[in-house]
């Protein structure tokens, strides 16, 4: 027997991509905080 999903399964709504979303929001926030001057680039 083959079982049917009625709602397709979203990469975001399986572990490893909550993870990776996780990941996108804290290199946004780096990213913000480079930008505003609070942090320096490494040489």
């Amino acid at each position: 027997m083959t079982e049917v999903e009625n709602k397709r399964v979203m990469v975001r709504d399986t572990d490893i991509g909550k993870g990776i979303l996780e990941d996108i929001s804290d290199l946004e926030e780096l990213l913000d905080y480079y930008r505003s001057g609070e942090i320096k680039e490494l040489d």
